[in-house]
């Protein structure tokens, strides 16, 4: 969104997800909650107003949910607190011991005074500096969410103003408690827009002060003067600017909000990758969905060489569908309740690229004649989608010819250049070292007879040692089986 007021710390906004899809639910408040009937929306900039990381503009889809109809304020964050004695990350004592492992080696321990819990707090001041935020934003001891303002400031009647100071970990800790969860970035622009197309504001285009206040901003010359116009100088209860369409109050203007997936300035065009169908990528990795809880322990952590590996077939699968420089920015589980966690993973898939030009390089005192073949099979390639497979499938095939050729000891690799949308490739036949196969070794069968695995193996003792049937050979064993060749 277009509107991005500043006021000096960050509050929470967290919703439930409802499976109800019933439309007549739609704008149904319950406990102090709204039903957003899901749908598509046109996400990301639409003007020239807008910043450059809010570009592409970009079609998403949301599902239906719940969602808070203001920010979480002091009072219900005190209760979350009261109930589970919750400290905050601006309230804990600082441990140099966990934190030396993210500075440089040979960093030398800080004085005592500057290990204290603190927090930003903004601060009016003249600069003509609008790019340095530390001018304004001021680093302040012992500032947290019950004294907003450093020491000696405290919220006592201040039970309806969003909670500040509070962390994205806080933010997560107090979802847990309550049953709720963080919105991600798509679900809360769904939300701001409330069915309006390409608007500027949560409200519409009307500039903020027309006809009346639209939400809780600074008035005059940023950060030197506010004149204190919408009657806020810094936050404002909730509720007390006009709600948007489907009843929401402060989706712009008043404080900051926490959001379930990270940012990125390519945020938006990563969510406009949908180059490839999300149905298609859950079949793709291994966690699943409604049975993602049996791979959480009693400590709700989740799996993360499961997530690894779930990044891992993401990419080669972008990658067998064209899009070479897929890039995963970021993948995390999200704790929606006690049980049960939303896998989440941000993927830029880039441009799409196609094979261009095919070449061959051969080994000295081999005739071209000898490799027609070859040549032919590369062809294949030229002006089809970039797949790793594609390149396997024609090595594969460059095996087969170079084995019927009885060339025993040549090997085919490649090497890719990459241009704007198009890769080259470049296949090399190399000759090895003629050995030959001495004795070979079958270690951990204990299934199945030692010759009928023997029989499965393209070499024999005393033939000369190919690479390429030997892979051969290994494809139908299992992990266990191990096979050691001695060469003489």
């Amino acid at each position: 969104m277009n509107l991005k007021f500043l006021t000096y710390t960050f509050f929470l906004f967290i919703f439930l997800i409802s499976c109800n899809r019933n439309s007549n639910t739609n704008h149904i408040s319950k406990d102090g909650m709204v039903f957003i009937e899901g749908g598509t929306f046109l996400m990301g900039a639409g003007d020239d107003e807008s910043r450059e990381d809010e570009f592409p503009s970009h079609v998403v889809e949301v599902s239906s949910f719940w969602m808070d109809i203001s920010e979480v304020t002091n009072k219900q964050f005190r209760q979350f607190v009261d109930e589970t004695g919750y400290i905050t990350t601006a309230e804990r004592k600082i441990n140099w011991e966990e934190i030396k492992e993210f500075v440089p080696p040979g960093t030398p321990k800080p004085h005592d005074s500057l290990l204290e819990p603190a927090s930003l707090v903004f601060q009016e001041v003249k600069t003509d500096n609008l790019q340095n935020y530390s001018n304004w934003w001021s680093l302040i001891r012992n500032a947290n969410w019950k004294q907003p303002f450093g020491p000696g400031s405290d919220i006592i009647n201040k039970d309806d103003y969003p909670v500040v100071h509070v962390s994205w970990e806080d933010a997560v800790a107090y979802c847990s408690w309550s049953g709720k969860r963080l919105p991600t970035e798509a679900e809360f622009e769904y939300a701001i827009r409330s069915g309006k197309k390409n608007t500027k504001y949560s409200w519409g285009n009307e500039g903020i002060e027309e006809n009346q206040f639209k939400a809780n901003s600074w008035n005059g010359n940023f950060p030197s003067l506010n004149t204190n116009k919408d009657k806020f100088y810094y936050s404002a209860p909730v509720g007390s600017f006009s709600p948007n369409d489907y009843g929401i109050h402060d989706l712009a203007g008043n404080v900051w909000e926490w959001c379930s997936d990270w940012y990125h300035s390519n945020y938006y065009s990563m969510i406009g990758d949908k180059k490839i169908k999300d149905r298609k990528l859950k079949n793709i990795i291994v966690s699943e969905e409604s049975k993602f809880w049996k791979f959480i322990s009693k400590k709700k952590f989740v799996d993360s060489n499961r997530i690894k590996l779930d990044e891992k077939l993401l990419k080669n699968y972008y990658k067998n569908n064209g899009y070479y420089n897929v890039k995963i920015y970021s993948s995390f589980a999200q704790l929606i309740d006690s049980n049960n966690f939303e896998l989440v993973f941000n993927i830029s898939a880039g441009e799409k690229f196609k094979f261009n030009n095919i070449t061959l390089d051969i080994p000295k005192g081999f005739s071209k004649d000898n490799f027609k073949e070859i040549s032919k099979t590369m062809n294949k390639l030229k002006g089809k989608t970039y797949s790793i497979n594609r390149i396997d499938k024609i090595l594969k095939e460059i095996d087969k010819i170079v084995i019927q050729k009885q060339f025993e000891f040549i090997n085919a690799s490649y090497s890719e250049t990459l241009g704007a949308k198009n890769i080259d490739l470049n296949i090399k036949l190399s000759e090895s070292r003629k050995e030959y196969v001495e004795k070979i070794n079958i270690l951990g069968n204990y299934i199945t007879n030692e010759s009928v695995i023997r029989n499965e193996i393209i070499s024999d003792e005393g033939d000369p040692y190919n690479e390429i049937l030997f892979k051969k050979s290994m494809q139908f064993n299992p992990e266990t089986l191990r096979i050691f060749l001695f060469f003489r």
